[in-house]
């Protein structure tokens, strides 16, 4: 018979389920951590009661909130405000050209964008 070892019980972690992200939508399975919050960006060492701790810590409330209210990069990338994509790329063409040749600063787009939205409002061509 083999004498008992007086060491440390050996502590298991506990691996990644695909469950939690059910009711943790915010966590990843990260390969050196075995769990990450990706509204902190900090990994998770532990189980359920230490995923629950850390959703429940003032600080991942305030990220998960600003992230909330941070609109999504696909909004600002959307064509669907112009009809006509075609007419859209050769006004913008023509306005670079004429900023180029004239030798403007690109700040100048910023003024002239809502001179030109005032201009052609109503044209159906280009806008909704």
């Amino acid at each position: 018979m083999e004498a008992a070892s007086t060491g440390k019980p050996k502590i298991y972690a506990a691996g990644f389920r695909e469950e939690w992200k059910e009711k943790f939508p915010r966590l990843s399975n990260d390969k050196s951590n075995g769990k990450k919050c990706t509204i902190c960006n900090i990994g998770i060492v532990g189980g359920l009661s230490h995923i629950q701790r850390h959703a429940s810590r003032e600080c991942h409330i305030k990220k998960l909130q600003i992230a909330k209210n941070t609109p999504k990069i696909n909004t600002f990338l959307e064509s669907t405000r112009f009809v006509n994509n075609d007419l859209a790329k050769k006004l913008e063409i023509i306005l670079c050209f004429f900023v180029a040749e004239h030798n403007l600063p690109f700040t100048i787009l910023d003024h002239l964008n809502n001179i030109i939205k005032d201009g052609i409002a109503n044209n159906k061509k280009v806008f909704n």
